[in-house]
């Protein structure tokens, strides 16, 4: 949903809700979004007897009705700013699920959020930091992308990082390290409120590139190479937010380790990670 749009709708929501509560308070919902699509919801709304427009001193529940390829996204805001969204085939169902949280609202004195998984199409960038097994320490970057399918997303990340010597066995040696990771991605969004908690799997291909810096009898540089090629699992959990409608921040903690090996010589078996990054997101 739309900051500019949910903001106005729950400082609007929030003054009623405020206001003393009349006895003759009616459930209110006030739809916004495609013209169509609100035309629509709002014939079916006021067919089941729930108000469209805003009534003084009575709650509302904002909703924004989209169409996103063959399916119809709806998001919800209640009073108590508490939001959720959904992907549905039609107004029909879009119009039950609104009708559904107002009727919670009746019956308990709030909204049980169901929870429910929002899977959505797109790309992300992240900078990470990482801990290794041999007490290493990495910097680097990573970029991302997936796809909806059904409640997973299923896609691609490529990570590149570079061990900052600061740390671990390579604060004591001269040897310079990064590594390159390619992973096929499997995660589970569920809603939380606002927040969308991102749990997933990944397995992949690594490379750690390690140059080791000696000298030799006379004294001069001598470099010695190595390079090993890895098979990598992880897991990791993801928190994020909405920035904006197709724009989400998150923070993300990885685990992963090399399960095979062509060279154990060099460099950390397994590491732990936090990134921090954007996301920009389709439907």
């Amino acid at each position: 949903m739309g900051p500019r749009l949910l903001a106005c709708s729950l400082a609007a929501a929030g003054v009623l809700w405020s206001a003393p509560t009349r006895a003759d308070c009616t459930p209110a919902a006030v739809p916004a979004g495609d013209p169509a699509l609100v035309r629509s919801l709002v014939e079916r709304l006021n067919g089941h007897g729930i108000e469209t427009t805003q009534l003084a001193g009575c709650p509302i529940m904002a909703v924004k009705i989209q169409q996103r390829g063959t399916q119809i996204h709806v998001a919800l805001a209640d009073a108590f700013q508490r939001t959720s969204e959904r992907d549905v085939d039609d107004v029909a169902t879009a119009a039950a699920i609104v009708e559904s949280w107002l009727q919670q609202e009746i019956d308990d004195g709030g909204f049980t959020l169901p929870e429910h998984h929002t899977a959505r199409s797109g790309i992300a960038a992240s900078a990470l930091s990482s801990l290794g097994t041999n007490a290493t320490t990495w910097v680097g970057g990573s970029l991302a992308a997936c796809v909806r399918l059904g409640p997973t997303c299923g896609g691609l990340l490529a990570r590149g990082e570079l061990d900052t010597t600061a740390t671990g066995t390579t604060a004591t040696i001269l040897q310079d390290s990064y590594a390159v990771t390619g992973f096929a991605t499997l995660d589970l969004p569920v809603q939380l409120g606002s927040w969308v908690l991102v749990p997933g799997i990944a397995i992949g291909y690594g490379y750690l590139h390690t140059t080791t810096h000696h000298r030799d009898a006379m004294n001069n540089p001598l470099d010695v190479p190595t390079a090993d090629h890895e098979l990598v699992a992880g897991a990791h959990a993801a928190m994020s937010h909405a920035w904006t409608e197709h724009v989400s921040v998150f923070a993300d903690l990885w685990t992963d380790v090399a399960a095979l090996r062509s060279d154990s010589s060099a460099g950390p078996t397994g590491a732990v990670r936090l990134s921090l990054g954007l996301r920009v997101e389709g439907r």
